[in-house]
């Protein structure tokens, strides 16, 4: 039962990123990739790929970012 809910994570990530290519917003491009990112950095962690899991805790940096680059001066 634990694999079969660590795949579905897996499953959830991979709709998250397919309906991202979908969205015309930048913002929600961001925030649908960034809840894809969070089910596949759960996913690794819960397998065991602690190096995975650090790349896409990048990645949820980098779109948490990405939303808020209106505010910045430069």
């Amino acid at each position: 039962m634990y694999q079969i809910f660590v795949q579905a994570l897996g499953f959830a990530g991979l709709a998250g990123f397919f309906v991202s290519f979908q969205i015309k917003s930048n913002k929600a491009l961001f925030g649908c990739q960034t809840f894809a990112a969070c089910m596949f950095c759960l996913q690794f962690a819960l397998l065991g790929g602690l190096t995975g899991a650090m790349n896409q805790i990048v990645m949820i940096i980098r779109n948490g970012m990405m939303t808020q680059y209106h505010r910045w001066q430069w």
